[in-house]
């Protein structure tokens, strides 16, 4: 950044794949804003901080969830700091419900809005597109608040106007507050005092995932052909020509080295510079503006370069969305900045990285901190890429392995009845093809294996995907964002188990897998491919026996699986999961201490921030249980910024942890002494699409 000024890049897109779309007509009836808030529980003052469409399986449409941070409340009551509307319409995965009236946001933008609850306890903006304020800085140095009904037509009930395709409209801000505020007054609601921001705060910074330019992508990526920019002979008055070649070589490998990427771009040689506009000639880069197409720079403020690409009708379906093909790429660097100090080597290969972004199909970033985003950096960095860069190339030129999840499940007790020599029981294991962020349309064939574990060898009897077809099957196919159910048999015989108390199991774990049996048996995200199955086996034939002997037993309960969900205006959260220990000693009187402790497993330093056990002040991992005592503990699990990866909502991240309870001298049962604690993670920062 240079002082309080930016410079932009620009980006071209000659030809667009849509998907299918749905239109709606909308008329409002309303009057003024007092009105309006006659029918809102709420109206809010704040900033957009995340902006996500999603498919609606059952309507076959797309809603919107809009996250806004609230910097004041205007009227009524709505909690917490930060509200979540879901508003109809959006585009997701191809797919375009436009209802004209609906609200538009986009983040970072700052709003007032009238909000209601819709029939399922959902908040929604009041009035469609009506209830919806951006708040801007005026040329006078004051707020106002800009309202644009988005093609909807507007009933006025007293003047009994019709108003069609109404402009948008401007007030003063504390305009509308005051008319919001009467309402609710209207209503016995007293209003809160409103302290409105200095007209220069934009201090605030926000995210959201890449984007694309238009629906389009080199095909040449999949057969392992390169993609080659003929580059203009001249190079830049700045640089001169080798070292111009020289940063076009680092801002093509900067896009070669992304991992799990096919996308290889090369320079096929030099040729005469060709105007930027038309799709005609080759794949090329030029320099310093030879045909004057663009506005030269004032005082080193201006355009850049250009990016972009010529496309064709293909109609290829990749991740969820309609591909054309890109049949030409192009950049085109601005004339004009010879002398300007910031035309380095290092700032025109950022430059040079960001336009062949554009040229391979990527849009402008929303994250600030992307080399894609809409503006230079300058900061050093040269051509280098950021995590949401990498994402979208991956997007699109990732490796097509499929990402199967076996989803974990609860953990299961198996009790052998007195008298009988063995017990059986079936356990159903879902999985998923969680696709939509891999592949696009095909099923793939996967393979389940259950292993005995820890568990006595040969517990584990068949594995059947298929109970309509005869005999055992542990293979299946899975259709994209399928889920199905997969039938273990296990079998456990008494010889086996040794229990000597009603609730001291012996507890053992299977490891179950889900596999691709093509693709060279990879998936995209293996981390979600496993996990123990516990079982908690009792012998009723054991415990006659043992009602006349003197026992020391320490009992930890199993516990489920968890999941946890991270919003991404809300990436830090905290999991209390409750867990309880048990002195189960038996013909003895005092009580003695029982230690808890963790073993992260695979799970990342710093998932695990408190471990109390005791109903002392602070984090206790010792207490004091007296035979036949249970003590309630709690483990809190804080998954840490930056160490995890979500690939989607259905692709979760996982990591298994253990919780332990020290064991007393001379226990002969130690397996109930500890359980493992599956963990896994949705976090919303990491989505791709």
């Amino acid at each position: 950044m240079l002082g309080r000024w930016r410079i932009w890049f620009f980006s071209v897109a000659l030809s667009l794949g849509l998907g299918a779309t749905t239109a709606y007509a909308t008329t409002l009836v309303y009057d003024n804003d007092g009105e309006l808030a006659l029918q809102s529980q709420a109206v809010v003052l704040g900033r957009v901080v995340n902006v996500v469409s999603e498919y609606v399986p059952e309507t076959s449409g797309v809603h919107t969830r809009v996250a806004i941070r609230v910097d004041s409340l205007v009227a009524g009551s709505v909690g917490g700091e930060t509200i979540e509307l879901t508003e109809l319409g959006g585009e997701v995965s191809g797919v375009s419900e436009k209802i004209f009236g609906a609200p538009a946001y986009r983040v970072g933008e700052r709003v007032l809005v009238f909000v209601e609850r819709d029939g399922k306890g959902r908040l929604r903006t009041t009035g469609l597109a009506a209830g919806k304020y951006s708040v801007e800085a005026s040329s006078g140095g004051m707020w106002v608040a800009r309202r644009d009904y988005r093609g909807a037509s507007v009933l006025r009930p007293r003047s009994r106007r019709f108003d069609r395709n109404v402009p948008p409209e401007e007030r003063p801000l504390n305009d509308v507050i005051a008319e919001a505020q009467a309402g609710f007054a209207a209503r016995g609601i007293a209003p809160p005092r409103v302290d409105l921001p200095p007209v220069d705060d934009d201090d605030l910074e926000f995210s959201a995932p890449f984007t694309l330019l238009g629906s389009a992508r080199w095909f040449e990526a999949d057969a392992g052909q390169p993609v080659s920019f003929w580059l203009d002979a001249r190079g830049l008055n700045a640089l001169g020509s080798a070292a111009t070649e020289q940063a076009i070589w680092a801002a093509m490998a900067a896009w070669n080295r992304v991992p799990d990427s096919t996308l290889r771009l090369e320079i096929a040689g030099t040729a005469e510079p060709v105007p930027f506009q038309g799709c005609g000639g080759t794949t090329r880069i030029t320099f310093d503006d030879p045909f004057q197409e663009l506005n030269n720079p004032t005082d080193c403020r201006g355009i850049l370069a250009l990016g972009g690409y010529c496309s064709t009708r293909l109609g290829a379906v990749r991740n969820g969305v309609t591909f054309d093909a890109i049949s030409l790429g192009k950049v085109l660097f601005n004339d004009g900045w010879k002398d300007c100090a910031i035309w380095t080597a290092c700032n025109v290969e950022e430059v040079a990285t960001h336009e062949l972004g554009h040229a391979i199909g990527l849009g402008h970033s929303p994250d600030s901190s992307a080399t894609m985003a809409a503006y230079a950096h300058f900061d050093g960095r040269c051509a280098a890429l950021t995590t949401d860069d990498v994402n979208g190339v991956r997007f699109l030129y990732g490796e097509p392995r499929p990402d199967l999840v076996l989803l974990p499940r609860n953990p299961v007790t198996l009790r052998i009845p007195a008298g009988a020599a063995s017990a059986s029981k079936e356990i159903v294991v879902p999985v998923r093809n969680a696709d939509r962020v891999a592949l696009s349309s095909t099923a793939v064939e996967a393979r389940v294996e259950v292993r005995d574990g820890t568990c006595p060898a040969g517990t584990v009897q068949a594995v059947d995907s298929d109970p309509k077809t005869p005999g055992f099957q542990d293979t299946l196919l899975l259709g994209p964002r399928q889920t199905k159910a997969v039938r273990v048999l296990v079998t456990v015989n008494r010889d086996a188990v040794s229990t000597t108390l009603p609730r001291t199991p012996q507890r053992c774990t299977l490891q179950a897998r889900l596999l691709p049996i093509a693709y060279a048996g990879e998936d995209r995200t293996p981390v979600n491919n496993a996990s123990p199955l516990v079982l908690d086996l009792i012998d009723d034939n054991d415990l006659a026996s043992a009602r006349s002997q003197v026992v020391w037993e320490t009992t930890l309960s199993s516990l489920s699986p968890v999941r946890m969900v991270l919003p991404a205006w809300m990436p830090v959260q905290t999991r209390v999961v409750r867990f309880r220990v048990r002195n189960s000693d038996k013909g003895v009187t005092d009580a003695r201490p029982v230690t808890m402790n963790v073993d992260l497993g695979d799970c990342p330093a710093g998932m695990v921030s408190g471990l109390d056990v005791s109903p002392a002040a602070g984090d206790q991992n010792t207490v004091l249980v007296a035979p036949g005592g249970v003590v309630a503990g709690q483990l809190l699990l804080t998954p840490p910024p930056g160490s995890i990866f979500t690939a989607s909502r259905s692709s979760p991240y996982r990591c298994t942890l253990w919780l332990r309870a020290a064991a007393a001298e001379g226990e002969t049962n130690v397996s109930d002494n500890a359980t493992p604690v599956v963990v896994d993670v949705i976090d919303h920062t990491d989505f791709t699409r």
